[in-house]
Protein backbone atom coordinates (compact mmCIF):
# COMPACT_ATOMS: atom_id res chain seq x y z
CA UNK A 1 0.00 0.00 0.00
CA UNK A 2 0.84 3.82 -0.43
CA UNK A 3 1.48 5.59 2.52
CA UNK A 4 -1.19 7.76 3.33
CA UNK A 5 1.11 10.79 4.05
CA UNK A 6 2.23 10.66 0.34
CA UNK A 7 -1.84 11.63 0.05
CA UNK A 8 -1.73 14.26 1.98
CA UNK A 9 1.21 15.76 1.20
CA UNK A 10 -0.23 15.46 -2.47
CA UNK A 11 -3.16 17.26 -1.72
CA UNK A 12 -3.29 20.64 -3.55
CA UNK A 13 -1.83 19.12 -6.46
CA UNK A 14 -4.82 16.74 -5.95
CA UNK A 15 -7.11 19.71 -5.99
CA UNK A 16 -5.35 21.14 -8.76
CA UNK A 17 -5.76 18.32 -11.36
CA UNK A 18 -9.29 17.59 -9.69
CA UNK A 19 -10.79 19.55 -12.60
CA UNK A 20 -8.89 17.80 -15.76
CA UNK A 21 -9.39 14.34 -14.19
CA UNK A 22 -10.56 13.22 -10.83
CA UNK A 23 -13.58 14.85 -10.73
CA UNK A 24 -15.06 13.75 -14.33
CA UNK A 25 -13.78 10.21 -13.13
CA UNK A 26 -15.95 10.65 -9.74
CA UNK A 27 -18.86 11.88 -11.93
CA UNK A 28 -18.93 9.90 -14.53
CA UNK A 29 -19.06 7.10 -12.12
CA UNK A 30 -21.31 8.39 -9.39
CA UNK A 31 -23.76 8.84 -12.63
CA UNK A 32 -23.27 5.09 -13.15
CA UNK A 33 -24.46 4.10 -10.02
CA UNK A 34 -26.98 6.25 -9.74
CA UNK A 35 -27.41 7.49 -6.14
CA UNK A 36 -31.54 8.37 -5.26
CA UNK A 37 -32.75 11.06 -3.05
CA UNK A 38 -32.60 10.13 0.54
CA UNK A 39 -29.85 7.08 0.22
CA UNK A 40 -27.40 6.64 2.60
CA UNK A 41 -23.98 6.27 0.81
CA UNK A 42 -20.61 5.05 2.00
CA UNK A 43 -17.77 6.70 -0.31
CA UNK A 44 -14.93 4.99 0.57
CA UNK A 45 -11.18 5.87 -0.22
CA UNK A 46 -12.95 9.59 -0.75
CA UNK A 47 -9.97 11.70 -1.00
CA UNK A 48 -10.90 15.46 -2.15
CA UNK A 49 -14.48 14.52 -3.02
CA UNK A 50 -14.57 13.82 -6.20
CA UNK A 51 -17.32 11.01 -6.12
CA UNK A 52 -18.85 11.75 -2.44
CA UNK A 53 -19.64 15.39 -3.52
CA UNK A 54 -21.62 14.64 -6.73
CA UNK A 55 -23.36 11.48 -4.57
CA UNK A 56 -24.02 13.91 -1.97
CA UNK A 57 -25.92 16.10 -4.47
CA UNK A 58 -27.64 13.06 -6.01
CA UNK A 59 -29.23 11.93 -2.43
CA UNK A 60 -29.86 15.23 -1.13
CA UNK A 61 -30.40 16.52 2.19
CA UNK A 62 -32.47 13.66 3.33
CA UNK A 63 -29.50 11.50 2.51
CA UNK A 64 -26.62 10.77 3.40
CA UNK A 65 -23.02 10.82 2.16
CA UNK A 66 -20.12 8.92 4.71
CA UNK A 67 -16.67 9.73 3.04
CA UNK A 68 -14.14 7.90 4.78
CA UNK A 69 -10.39 8.42 3.65
CA UNK A 70 -7.07 7.70 6.31
CA UNK A 71 -5.17 10.56 4.75
CA UNK A 72 -6.36 13.95 6.45
CA UNK A 73 -5.03 16.25 4.13
CA UNK A 74 -6.97 15.10 1.45
CA UNK A 75 -10.37 15.04 3.94
CA UNK A 76 -9.29 18.86 4.95
CA UNK A 77 -9.76 19.69 1.22
CA UNK A 78 -13.17 17.79 0.91
CA UNK A 79 -14.39 19.64 4.13
CA UNK A 80 -13.53 22.86 3.17
CA UNK A 81 -15.85 22.17 -0.46
CA UNK A 82 -18.65 20.84 1.65
CA UNK A 83 -18.16 23.91 3.74
CA UNK A 84 -18.51 26.00 0.73
CA UNK A 85 -21.36 24.13 -0.73
CA UNK A 86 -23.16 23.78 2.26
CA UNK A 87 -23.92 19.75 1.74
CA UNK A 88 -24.27 19.23 5.15
CA UNK A 89 -25.16 15.73 4.59
CA UNK A 90 -21.56 14.65 3.69
CA UNK A 91 -19.77 13.36 6.85
CA UNK A 92 -15.95 13.51 6.70
CA UNK A 93 -14.09 10.56 8.54
CA UNK A 94 -10.13 10.34 8.53
CA UNK A 95 -10.20 6.29 9.02
CA UNK A 96 -9.83 2.93 7.55
CA UNK A 97 -13.07 1.94 5.51
CA UNK A 98 -12.31 -1.50 6.38
CA UNK A 99 -13.42 -0.90 9.90
CA UNK A 100 -15.50 1.61 9.43
CA UNK A 101 -19.46 1.39 9.07
CA UNK A 102 -22.16 -1.18 10.13
CA UNK A 103 -22.95 -4.26 8.55
CA UNK A 104 -26.25 -3.75 6.37
CA UNK A 105 -26.25 -0.14 7.10
CA UNK A 106 -25.83 1.63 3.06
CA UNK A 107 -27.98 1.71 0.45
CA UNK A 108 -24.97 2.29 -1.94
CA UNK A 109 -21.26 1.56 -1.33
CA UNK A 110 -19.00 3.04 -3.57
CA UNK A 111 -15.29 3.38 -4.29
CA UNK A 112 -13.40 5.12 -6.91
CA UNK A 113 -10.18 4.25 -7.95
CA UNK A 114 -9.29 2.56 -4.47
CA UNK A 115 -9.32 -0.63 -3.79
CA UNK A 116 -5.87 -0.95 -5.41
CA UNK A 117 -4.83 0.25 -2.45
CA UNK A 118 -6.21 -2.55 0.07
CA UNK A 119 -3.62 -4.68 1.16
CA UNK A 120 -5.84 -7.57 -0.18
CA UNK A 121 -8.44 -6.11 -3.00
CA UNK A 122 -10.82 -8.91 -2.59
CA UNK A 123 -11.02 -9.20 0.98
CA UNK A 124 -11.32 -5.10 1.05
CA UNK A 125 -14.09 -5.41 -1.12
CA UNK A 126 -15.58 -8.15 0.55
CA UNK A 127 -16.04 -5.87 3.67
CA UNK A 128 -16.94 -3.46 1.30
CA UNK A 129 -20.35 -5.50 0.18
CA UNK A 130 -21.06 -6.41 3.94
CA UNK A 131 -21.65 -2.92 4.29
CA UNK A 132 -24.52 -3.08 2.11
CA UNK A 133 -28.28 -3.49 3.05
CA UNK A 134 -29.75 -6.41 0.95
CA UNK A 135 -30.51 -5.58 -2.08
CA UNK A 136 -27.98 -2.50 -1.93
CA UNK A 137 -25.50 -1.89 -4.78
CA UNK A 138 -21.90 -1.53 -4.64
CA UNK A 139 -20.18 0.40 -7.41
CA UNK A 140 -16.38 -0.14 -7.70
CA UNK A 141 -14.16 1.59 -10.35
CA UNK A 142 -11.23 1.27 -11.61
CA UNK A 143 -8.02 1.87 -14.41
CA UNK A 144 -9.10 -0.18 -17.67
CA UNK A 145 -5.78 -2.44 -18.43
CA UNK A 146 -2.63 -1.01 -18.61
CA UNK A 147 -4.09 2.68 -18.05
CA UNK A 148 -1.83 5.57 -16.50
CA UNK A 149 1.43 2.58 -16.67
CA UNK A 150 3.38 3.84 -19.53
CA UNK A 151 3.49 7.47 -18.30
CA UNK A 152 4.85 6.35 -14.67
CA UNK A 153 7.61 4.01 -16.00
CA UNK A 154 8.17 7.24 -17.90
CA UNK A 155 8.79 8.97 -14.59
CA UNK A 156 10.06 6.13 -12.96
CA UNK A 157 12.96 6.09 -15.87
CA UNK A 158 13.67 9.29 -15.03
CA UNK A 159 13.96 9.24 -11.41
CA UNK A 160 16.36 5.83 -12.16
CA UNK A 161 18.53 8.71 -14.73
CA UNK A 162 18.45 11.24 -12.00
CA UNK A 163 19.63 8.74 -8.84
CA UNK A 164 22.14 6.68 -11.15
CA UNK A 165 21.04 3.72 -10.39
CA UNK A 166 18.93 0.37 -11.60
CA UNK A 167 15.87 0.24 -9.25
CA UNK A 168 13.47 -2.76 -9.15
CA UNK A 169 10.63 -2.07 -11.44
CA UNK A 170 7.29 -0.93 -9.95
CA UNK A 171 4.28 -3.44 -9.68
CA UNK A 172 2.56 -1.56 -12.75
CA UNK A 173 5.98 -2.66 -15.28
CA UNK A 174 4.10 -5.36 -16.44
CA UNK A 175 1.46 -2.87 -18.00
CA UNK A 176 3.65 -0.91 -19.42
CA UNK A 177 5.16 -3.46 -21.56
CA UNK A 178 3.51 -4.91 -24.93
CA UNK A 179 0.59 -6.94 -24.33
CA UNK A 180 2.03 -10.57 -24.10
CA UNK A 181 -1.56 -12.27 -24.58
CA UNK A 182 -2.94 -12.88 -20.92
CA UNK A 183 -6.52 -12.61 -20.94
CA UNK A 184 -7.59 -11.90 -17.24
CA UNK A 185 -11.13 -13.12 -17.58
CA UNK A 186 -9.69 -16.90 -18.75
CA UNK A 187 -7.23 -16.93 -16.50
CA UNK A 188 -9.50 -15.83 -13.23
CA UNK A 189 -11.78 -18.78 -14.98
CA UNK A 190 -9.56 -21.40 -14.83
CA UNK A 191 -7.85 -19.80 -11.41
CA UNK A 192 -4.24 -20.69 -12.87
CA UNK A 193 -3.19 -17.54 -10.73
CA UNK A 194 -1.03 -16.55 -13.92
CA UNK A 195 0.07 -12.90 -14.48
CA UNK A 196 2.43 -10.92 -12.63
CA UNK A 197 1.11 -8.59 -9.57
CA UNK A 198 -0.02 -5.08 -11.22
CA UNK A 199 -1.18 -3.45 -8.37
CA UNK A 200 1.83 -4.15 -5.91
CA UNK A 201 -0.26 -6.65 -4.11
CA UNK A 202 -0.92 -10.42 -4.67
CA UNK A 203 -4.47 -11.15 -3.39
CA UNK A 204 -5.68 -14.72 -2.19
CA UNK A 205 -9.07 -15.59 -3.61
CA UNK A 206 -10.91 -18.98 -3.94
CA UNK A 207 -11.57 -20.40 -7.46
CA UNK A 208 -13.80 -23.81 -7.53
CA UNK A 209 -12.40 -24.63 -3.96
CA UNK A 210 -9.04 -24.05 -4.98
CA UNK A 211 -6.70 -21.31 -2.63
CA UNK A 212 -5.02 -19.72 -6.08
CA UNK A 213 -3.31 -16.03 -5.71
CA UNK A 214 -4.93 -13.65 -8.06
CA UNK A 215 -3.12 -10.23 -9.22
CA UNK A 216 -4.54 -7.01 -10.38
CA UNK A 217 -3.75 -7.24 -13.96
CA UNK A 218 -6.08 -10.22 -14.00
CA UNK A 219 -9.57 -8.52 -13.38
CA UNK A 220 -8.68 -4.99 -15.12
CA UNK A 221 -10.54 -6.13 -17.87
CA UNK A 222 -14.60 -5.40 -18.73
CA UNK A 223 -15.04 -9.40 -18.51
CA UNK A 224 -12.64 -10.23 -16.01
CA UNK A 225 -13.59 -7.45 -13.38
CA UNK A 226 -17.31 -8.81 -14.08
CA UNK A 227 -16.59 -12.32 -13.28
CA UNK A 228 -14.59 -10.77 -10.05
CA UNK A 229 -17.41 -8.48 -8.74
CA UNK A 230 -19.52 -12.02 -9.19
CA UNK A 231 -17.35 -13.72 -7.00
CA UNK A 232 -18.07 -11.15 -4.39
CA UNK A 233 -21.74 -12.77 -4.21
CA UNK A 234 -22.81 -9.60 -6.12
CA UNK A 235 -25.90 -10.46 -8.79
CA UNK A 236 -26.89 -8.15 -11.85
CA UNK A 237 -23.34 -7.27 -12.13
CA UNK A 238 -22.56 -4.73 -15.22
CA UNK A 239 -19.29 -3.24 -16.21
CA UNK A 240 -18.62 -0.45 -18.42
CA UNK A 241 -16.11 0.97 -19.87
CA UNK A 242 -15.80 4.81 -19.50
CA UNK A 243 -13.28 6.02 -22.25
CA UNK A 244 -11.39 9.18 -21.41
CA UNK A 245 -8.43 11.31 -22.56
CA UNK A 246 -6.38 14.24 -20.79
CA UNK A 247 -4.83 16.59 -23.21
CA UNK A 248 -1.49 17.16 -21.39
CA UNK A 249 0.74 20.28 -21.66
CA UNK A 250 3.83 20.32 -19.49
CA UNK A 251 1.84 21.72 -16.16
CA UNK A 252 -0.86 18.91 -16.48
CA UNK A 253 1.66 16.04 -17.41
CA UNK A 254 4.01 16.89 -14.20
CA UNK A 255 0.43 17.30 -12.32
CA UNK A 256 -0.47 13.35 -13.20
CA UNK A 257 2.60 12.39 -11.43
CA UNK A 258 2.36 14.96 -8.20
CA UNK A 259 -1.39 14.68 -7.81
CA UNK A 260 -1.79 10.87 -7.70
CA UNK A 261 -0.30 7.54 -6.26
CA UNK A 262 2.61 8.30 -8.46
CA UNK A 263 3.93 10.96 -6.42
CA UNK A 264 5.37 8.47 -3.68
CA UNK A 265 8.08 7.45 -6.20
CA UNK A 266 10.12 10.99 -5.38
CA UNK A 267 9.92 9.86 -2.09
CA UNK A 268 13.66 11.00 -0.88
CA UNK A 269 15.05 13.03 -3.51
CA UNK A 270 15.73 16.64 -2.56
CA UNK A 271 14.21 19.46 -4.55
CA UNK A 272 16.92 19.72 -7.04
CA UNK A 273 16.75 15.89 -7.99
CA UNK A 274 12.65 16.95 -8.48
CA UNK A 275 13.32 19.25 -10.79
CA UNK A 276 16.00 17.29 -12.63
CA UNK A 277 13.45 14.12 -12.76
CA UNK A 278 10.74 16.82 -14.23
CA UNK A 279 12.80 18.08 -16.78
CA UNK A 280 14.18 15.08 -17.86
CA UNK A 281 10.62 13.20 -17.98
CA UNK A 282 9.02 16.34 -19.80
CA UNK A 283 11.45 16.35 -22.01
CA UNK A 284 10.98 12.74 -22.67
CA UNK A 285 7.28 13.32 -23.77
CA UNK A 286 8.49 16.50 -25.95
CA UNK A 287 10.30 13.88 -27.73
CA UNK A 288 7.65 10.72 -28.24
CA UNK A 289 5.31 13.29 -28.76
CA UNK A 290 3.28 12.06 -25.73
CA UNK A 291 0.51 14.75 -25.30
CA UNK A 292 -2.45 12.92 -25.26
CA UNK A 293 -2.96 10.55 -21.95
CA UNK A 294 -5.49 7.84 -21.71
CA UNK A 295 -7.42 7.81 -18.71
CA UNK A 296 -10.23 5.27 -19.51
CA UNK A 297 -12.01 3.43 -16.56
CA UNK A 298 -14.13 0.49 -15.44
CA UNK A 299 -16.88 0.95 -13.21
CA UNK A 300 -19.01 -2.05 -11.71
CA UNK A 301 -22.21 -2.12 -10.29
CA UNK A 302 -23.76 -5.00 -8.81
CA UNK A 303 -26.23 -5.93 -6.16
CA UNK A 304 -26.23 -7.69 -2.69
CA UNK A 305 -28.62 -10.54 -2.86
CA UNK A 306 -32.12 -9.35 -0.74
Amino acid sequence: MVDSQHFTDAAADYSRLAPHLWDRIGTDAVQAADPQPGERVLDACSGIGSSALPAAAAVGGDGRVDAVDLAGGLLDALRQQVSERRLEQVHAHQADVLEFGQPGEYDLVQCVLGIMFFPDFTAGSHQLVSRLRPGGRLMLSVWDHGVMADIGMRAFHSIQRVRDEKLPDPAYAKSAREDDGHDGADAHARGDGAGDTAAGETDGDTVAGNKTELSFDQIDTQDAFGLWMEGLGLIDVTVTVQERNLELDDELAWLVITGSGFRSMLTGLSDEQIEEVRSDFLAGLHRDGFTTLNTSTLVGIGHRPV
